[in-house]
């Protein structure tokens, strides 16, 4: 009878409580570190692609912030003027199909009158070797008005006054994964574009030393997960509107229709046909995938909730505890399987926090670790004596 018992268990209770909360914590921190690496080891995608598709079924999770009458899309794509490139020495360098700066400047003087935009989304490189006319001017307005930021590509800007409103929109993905899954807040060290514009619109500060990332003092991960809030469909691409037709009427007539066509409402402005990216939910313009990136801020997906913390923990150590002293429910577990109990909470996690953490992996380790609890327990059993 004693025999039995030793056979569905393993080590005391006591010690196998504090071996299963050490291991538990082990993995906490290697999840930790996988998922605080700035791009996605491609696990990321597959079960954001399932995640998504469950959630939008059950309708589980959170909405978008911003809904697509909270937006106001302006197109630039075939608003376009030939541009004569230079160098460093003002050297001319051939020409290229540039956005009209002056059409931008007259948009911008517009949405500034207005005054109630939420904010100026303007995902338009303005670099030194593609200079216009009206550069000296829209550069002098986008350095004064408030709530803007502007894209930057990593060449020289038009002008210096634009570095304070200027934010990274050069994004990449790996060489292993060609989908948009993370966002690094800085690229090359400067901070990207949604970065901007989150820490303007909300007095914070996110600082990143080596492998630790804080969001005013907060621990957060180093990257933003994509969940893309707002989806680029039929209804919000249909209210666009183009600058080469708002510009049509000719140069003294206004471009908005009235001034509450900006009112309390996000304006992005960027190329919505030809800048355009694979995400995991299918092809996105660079300015939503940007957008979105803001969003993933704003809903705070990158920030380490206790809760989120404890919650991993005490799946980990359960699931080692299980293994460890009890031999014949962890057979049942592995029955389920583990990368079906890892799944399960992985859902919960992105349902409850929109975070995405990569813990398939840690099927591996517990495969491993039943079957050395298994072999330990039978050698254990059989170096101790038989009883009558």
């Amino acid at each position: 009878m004693n025999s039995s018992k030793q056979h569905h268990r393993g080590i005391g209770l006591g010690w196998s409580a504090l071996l299963s909360a050490v291991l538990g914590l082990l993995l906490l921190v290697l999840t930790l570190l996988v998922g605080n690496l700035r791009w996605s080891l491609g696990a990321e995608k597959a079960k954001l692609m399932w995640f998504e598709h469950v959630r939008s079924a059950l309708g589980l999770g959170t909405g978008p912030m911003v809904m697509a009458d909270s937006l106001l899309l302006v197109d630039v794509h075939y608003d376009r003027v030939l541009t004569t490139l230079r160098d460093a020495d003002g050297l001319p360098g051939g020409t290229e199909a540039t956005v009209d700066h002056e059409h931008l400047l007259r948009l911008l003087q517009e949405i500034e009158a207005t005054g109630g935009y939420r904010y100026v989304v303007l995902d338009v490189f303005l670099d030194a070797e593609a200079r216009q006319p009206a550069d000296s001017a829209l550069c002098q307005l986008i350095s004064h008005m408030p709530r803007i930021v502007v894209a930057k590509s990593g060449k020289p800007l038009a002008d210096s006054c634009l570095l304070p409103k200027a934010g990274m929109a050069m994004y990449a993905t790996p060489l292993w994964d060609s989908d948009f899954v993370k966002y690094p807040y800085f690229s090359g060290g400067e901070r990207s574009l949604p970065l901007v514009m989150y820490e303007e619109l909300t007095g914070r500060s996110i600082d990143t030393s080596g492998l630790v990332s804080t969001d005013s003092g907060w621990p957060v991960r180093s990257s933003v997960v994509l969940t893309y809030a707002l989806k680029e469909d039929s209804t919000l691409m249909s209210n666009r509107r183009y600058l080469d037709q708002m510009v049509a009427d000719g140069p003294d007539e206004p471009l908005l229709d009235s001034p509450a066509m900006a009112h309390g409402k996000y304006v992005v402005i960027g190329d919505f046909v030809s800048d355009r990216h694979q995400t995991f939910l299918g092809e996105m313009s660079g300015a939503l995938i940007n957008f979105n990136a803001f969003l993933s801020l704003m809903h705070g997906h990158h920030r380490l909730s206790p809760g989120l913390l404890l919650f991993l923990f005490l799946v980990f150590s359960l699931l080692a505890f299980v293994t460890i002293h009890y031999s014949s429910f962890s057979r049942m577990v592995m029955w389920l399987g583990y990368p079906a109990v890892l799944l399960l909470a992985c859902l919960i996690v992105y349902v409850a926090s929109g975070q995405v953490y990569d813990v398939l992996w840690a099927w591996a380790f517990f495969y491993v670790l039943e079957k050395f609890t298994y072999i330990f327990n039978r050698l254990r059993e059989a170096r101790q004596p038989q009883r009558q």
